[in-house]
């Protein structure tokens, strides 16, 4: 029997989730980790940086919709999880990441701005699956918008949407 790693992606009703859907032309404009037996979130976002948060925190008011997907995780992988997120938590967010990705949709294709040791949401993702071995992210993790993590998640071996 295998251990889940499970993945929340997000659709947001707010006017930061509506800029990352047009640019990208994606539903999906946030992505983070979930965990069903504690209803608990763990991902980066705009107010607060990388933490935990409650599935009912306010900061999720304005959630349209989501999908989430498990990835089988091996013993090896499942006892690698917890120290992980206790070296990513409490990271920034990075204001500039978010900048860069949403004029290199609009005005700078090749242009990327990033703060060492701060975080966007897909690229907390792009470490985790990097980290535990689940994928192969080949470009700096800030470069990586959540439909990108969409991508790489939907295609894994053994993935599995759960709602």
């Amino acid at each position: 029997m295998s251990d889940w790693l499970y993945v929340r992606f997000v659709e947001g009703k707010g006017w930061d989730s509506r800029l990352i859907e047009n640019y990208t032309g994606c539903w999906v404009s946030h992505v983070e980790l979930y965990f069903p037996a504690t209803g608990e979130t763990f991902g980066a976002q705009l107010h607060g940086g990388t933490k935990w948060r409650s599935e009912n925190n306010p900061c999720y008011r304005n959630v349209e919709k989501y999908e989430i997907w498990r990835i089988p995780l091996t013993r090896k992988q499942t006892s690698e999880v917890s120290g992980l997120l206790n070296e990513l938590e409490g990271r920034p967010y990075d204001w500039l990441a978010i900048l860069a990705f949403a004029f290199s949709f609009a005005l700078l294709p090749r242009h990327r701005w990033h703060q060492k040791g701060h975080d966007i949401c897909s690229g907390i993702l792009a470490i985790v699956l990097k980290r535990l071995g689940l994928a192969h992210i080949e470009r700096p993790v800030e470069n990586y918008a959540p439909v990108n993590i969409y991508d790489v998640v939907t295609n894994l071996f053994g993935v599995e949407k759960v709602s």
